[in-house]
């Protein structure tokens, strides 16, 4: 994680992000109440960010590695149709080339751990020649 900061942060380019932002208060809805930023920013992180990654952890010890990983990877996806269903959000051609790849290969992991299946140890002869 700490690469990444390093590597993404001149791309992110926090020091023009309007900090003054925090400190205003909004209606997130026509008749919804009015919260300030900061609770609404704090609400965000607290759901998507710490309750998610609690879940996946815990769920990752009650399933196998490859359905775990497949959910986990899934999770991208059902972020871009929900934000398509409740945001009108549109995706672009690249964007669905690479969700499609994505399902493809949680796809592909699914099928190659049902498909295998442990060896059967051959029976042991019990013919009489062979006593």
């Amino acid at each position: 994680m700490a690469g990444a900061v390093v590597v993404l942060t001149p791309f992110a380019r926090p020091w023009d992000l309007p900090w003054e932002a925090f400190t205003v208060s909004v209606t997130p809805s026509a008749d919804g109440l009015e919260l300030p930023v900061a609770v609404a920013y704090l609400w965000m992180v607290v759901v998507a960010t710490v309750v998610a990654y609690i879940l996946g952890v815990s769920a990752v010890r009650r399933l196998s590695a490859a359905v775990g990983v497949t959910v986990a990877s899934l999770g991208v996806i059902g972020g871009a149709v929900v934000a398509w269903g409740l945001v009108g959000e549109t995706l672009g051609g690249f964007q669905i080339a690479g969700g499609m790849i994505v399902l493809s290969g949680a796809l592909l992991a699914q099928t190659a751990t049902r498909s295998r299946t442990p060896p059967v140890p051959p029976l042991p002869d019990v013919s009489p020649a062979a006593r």
